[in-house]
């Protein structure tokens, strides 16, 4: 017999001061509740204040907010509702400038999960992994405990860059820089995979079972899924990556962007998975983690949520949306949420 836990992760494209009254928060929060997942990873969540109301939406009123104890941010937040907690951090980038300085947060459901405490009383908090700056928007690192059962969730929240940007330190470029942006992002996930997973990955804390995890948005697409950016499909080696003993697998297939309108034929319209372009999300882990616990991954089908009411709205310039893609394409992300499910047997419980 195995208990369930979700952890899911979420691109909310470009959520800052000035999209927020933009945004749909509401049903943002909504997909976070009603698919019951225990920890989400955002990415592109730029400001404290969009962190703050998506809390609100999924559990009313904050009950306790303020600076986290985060050492590697730029800025950094904290705050709780009755039910749920959360961290934000923007990342001080080490190469590339400000404009890679995206915010990262974490959001779980406090009675199912909670942040390790050591024989000291101090807590471990969520921070951005700098590794000496060579990935260009260093990820957010964070470990959770299952509150259920003796299992400890650590989770390296990142979001590759889609494009490369200007390098601002020269012997960066030199001895690390690709030659093209999916090189870039290749060269990235080797870092993220090898060096940072390796430095934080356990097997156990005495009787404690660790479960240490990359997800996020990749901007890569696995070979089996179809996508139409062909040109940024992580190659064979990469999606099962092995270096020593050890082999990090990424899984997640289906389709997570949604297309924008075509340039070439504005009014074109799509119907059901044609809207979708590109398999950018996904979850990273050690294989034989397959040993011990059932692993499973899928897309959630979050434009759902307009699919009845999009006929009633308009977009920015005040059109009538076409379809439940269009609203959730403008009202949320360009993104649909990932979900995994790891069930853990009862011995461990």
């Amino acid at each position: 017999m195995a208990s369930d836990y979700r952890v899911g992760s979420f691109n909310i494209q470009k959520l800052g001061r000035n999209s927020m009254l933009k945004k749909d928060l509401k049903k943002i929060g909504e997909l976070i509740k009603s698919n019951r997942i225990d920890i989400v990873a955002v990415q592109e969540i730029s400001n404290k204040e969009a962190l703050k109301e998506i809390m609100i939406c999924i559990d009313g009123s904050i009950i306790c907010e303020g600076g986290s104890s985060a050492n590697n941010a730029r800025d950094r937040y904290f705050c709780e509702t009755r039910n749920w907690e959360s961290r934000w951090a923007k990342p001080i980038s080490q190469v590339g400038g400000k404009s890679a300085e995206e915010g990262y947060a974490f959001i779980w459901k406090k009675n199912r999960v909670g942040l390790p405490i050591n024989k000291r009383g101090e807590t471990s908090e969520p921070d951005i992994y700098l590794n000496g700056g060579k990935v260009i928007r260093p990820p957010f690192y964070g470990r959770f405990v299952i509150k259920s059962c003796n299992t400890e969730i650590r989770l390296i929240n990142t979001h590759i860059v889609f494009k490369k940007t200007p390098i601002e330190d020269v012997s960066f470029e030199e001895k690390d820089s690709a030659t093209t942006d999916i090189e870039e992002r290749i060269r990235e996930y080797k870092v993220l995979a090898n060096e940072i997973y390796q430095r934080v990955y356990s097997s156990g804390i005495g009787t404690r079972q660790v479960l240490t995890f990359i997800l996020g948005d990749y901007n890569m697409c696995l070979m089996e899924s179809n996508s139409l950016d062909q040109r940024a499909t992580m190659p064979l080696d990469v999606q099962r990556f092995e270096y020593g003993k050890h082999v990090i697998k990424t899984i997640q297939e289906q389709k997570t962007t949604i297309r924008g309108k075509s340039r070439k034929d504005p009014d074109a319209v799509y119907f059901g998975e044609n809207n979708l372009a590109n398999n950018y999300d996904h979850f990273s882990y050690e294989a034989r983690m397959e040993d011990s616990i059932g692993i499973k991954s899928k897309r959630i089908d979050a434009p759902d949520v307009y699919q009845v009411i999009y006929q009633t709205m308009e977009d920015s310039a005040g059109n009538p949306f076409r379809n439940e893609y269009e609203a959730y394409r403008e009202k949320i992300s360009d993104h649909l949420p990932i979900m995994m499910t790891i069930s853990i047997s009862k011995r461990n419980i």
